[in-house]
């Protein structure tokens, strides 16, 4: 699918907020903790695939109902092609025996990762 610059995306959700409440369809595909995220996208027809990629092409779409952290936006680090150094310093085996990564930030954790945004 392909990106949606940021004036039809404001247009779609401002669209959908003149809806109002909407319920949640009586299938498979919105069933679950994912389901109503899974809703959101379709109403916005926006990608909603599990590639690494924001579902609007420049933005990713969260519904959230806990209390744990939540991903508001994906940014791509620099220096590029980073990633496959980051995963063999850090990285461990997962239960596959896969090398894997995940960190959450906050502010500055424990193993010494923080975030500078330097737009």
């Amino acid at each position: 699918m392909a990106a949606v610059s940021n004036n039809e995306l404001r247009l779609r959700l401002h669209l959908l907020i003149e809806k109002g409440w909407i319920e949640i369809p009586d299938e498979t595909k919105y069933r679950g903790t994912g389901g109503v995220g899974k809703l959101l996208e379709s109403e916005l027809d926006v990608d909603g695939s599990n590639d690494d990629l924001p579902d609007s092409g420049r933005w990713e779409l969260k519904f959230h109902s806990g209390t744990s952290l939540l991903t508001l936006m994906h940014k791509e680090a620099l220096p590029t092609d980073h990633l496959q150094s980051l995963i063999a310093r850090f990285g461990w085996l997962d239960r596959a025996n896969r090398m894997s990564f995940r960190h959450t930030i906050g502010g500055e954790t424990k193993r010494g990762f923080y975030l500078k945004n330097e737009d």
